[in-house]
């Protein structure tokens, strides 16, 4: 449930390749989107945006993953559990 109808669930503001950051529109496995979402997709896309619809986590990591890698950020973290933090 997002809180404006038919935005994306998710937003990648990492400029990569031609695109200028990622929207994600999770689904449950087979979920489809709504008439607001396709709207929603269609002005973002216009606008430079990539635009993807996922269903499954490993759908969702690949897209990220593939996403990443064509900017200049991307280093092969994937696989790592323990993250570091400042103390």
């Amino acid at each position: 449930m997002g809180v404006r109808r038919g935005v994306a669930d998710l937003l990648l503001t990492i400029p990569a390749g031609v695109y200028h950051g990622l929207y994600i529109e999770m689904k449950c496995e087979g979920g489809r989107q709504n008439q607001d979402q396709m709207r929603f997709e269609r002005s973002v896309v216009a606008l430079g945006f990539k635009y993807v619809v996922v269903d499954t986590l490993e759908l969702f990591i690949a897209t990220i993953q593939a996403y990443l890698a064509a900017t200049q950020f991307h280093k092969p973290v994937w696989g790592q559990t323990r993250l570091s933090r400042a103390e």
